[in-house]
């Protein structure tokens, strides 16, 4: 089954939640890039880029990157040919609703829909456990999802009142999640 409508997607939900495996996925079946923030603040710090010294202290304390780097991250991504080309699917961007709403302004186009994959925190907890990256250790984890928390609503209300939000449950399988994030795309 194959979506074909939208060019401009992001998808947010908790850490553990799935976007980045459900993210590549649906980049993948709907040909756009996937553009993972994530990704490219470690491959930043890995590089040792201006951008990475300056994320860097934050992903180690498993903070928030401030939205003035996280803007930065996404705007030089977004101005790929192939990106423009394409379009895009954003995962793990926006995380706030400031993010959301600086990234909005004045381009109201930029966005066809938000996908939020909503996980209980006790099964995302569970989830970044067990997959084991350097930076998943069990009191970064916990902060990590108290942040989380705490942003969470105000963004999630931002994108539902600008007509964008598509949320979906993100339990169960992959093929499940999947096959859901395909029938609410189908919808809109």
């Amino acid at each position: 089954m194959t979506v074909t409508a939208p060019r401009h997607l992001v998808i947010v939900g908790r850490p553990g939640s799935g976007k980045g495996t459900q993210g590549a996925r649906l980049a993948r079946d709907l040909g756009l890039a996937h553009l993972s923030t994530g990704a490219a603040l470690r491959r930043n710090i890995e590089m040792d880029t201006e951008l990475g010294r300056l994320a860097g202290p934050y992903v180690a304390g498993g903070e928030l990157v401030p939205d003035d780097v996280m803007l930065r991250v996404v705007e030089h991504a977004l101005d790929a040919p192939e990106v423009r080309e394409r379009g895009y699917l954003l995962d793990g961007f926006p995380r706030t609703a400031e993010q959301a709403a600086a990234f909005l302004e004045g381009h109201p186009d930029r966005l066809d829909a938000a996908i939020d994959l909503d996980l209980p925190s006790d099964e995302a907890r569970r989830r970044l456990l067990a997959r084991g990256r350097d930076d998943d250790d069990p009191a970064v984890i916990d902060h990590r999802l108290a942040l989380d928390a705490a942003e969470a609503a105000p963004l999630v209300e931002l994108l539902d009142r600008a007509g964008l939000l598509v949320r979906v449950d993100a339990c169960g399988t992959e093929d499940e999640v999947f096959a859901r994030i395909l029938e609410a795309l189908g919808r809109r």
